[in-house]
């Protein structure tokens, strides 16, 4: 681990435990494949919902 650098293994252990998988296979795997510093999280989703009469819109549910 110490061929990564403190830096890249605290990016590392970060994103592990943002995926909720702080092992040490995983933080080896991030740090080998250069990946640590990518985004864990999914990109945020569009709202594309198509407006169309069979969609119920919030005054339904209240």
């Amino acid at each position: 681990m110490r061929k990564y650098g403190d830096a890249r293994l605290e990016t590392a252990c970060q994103q592990a435990l943002l995926l909720e998988r702080p092992h040490r296979q995983v933080i080896v795997n991030l740090l080998a494949n250069r990946r640590e510093g990518e985004s864990a999280l999914p990109p945020e989703a569009e709202d594309d919902i198509a407006e169309h009469e069979n969609v119920r819109g919030a005054g339904y549910y209240h």
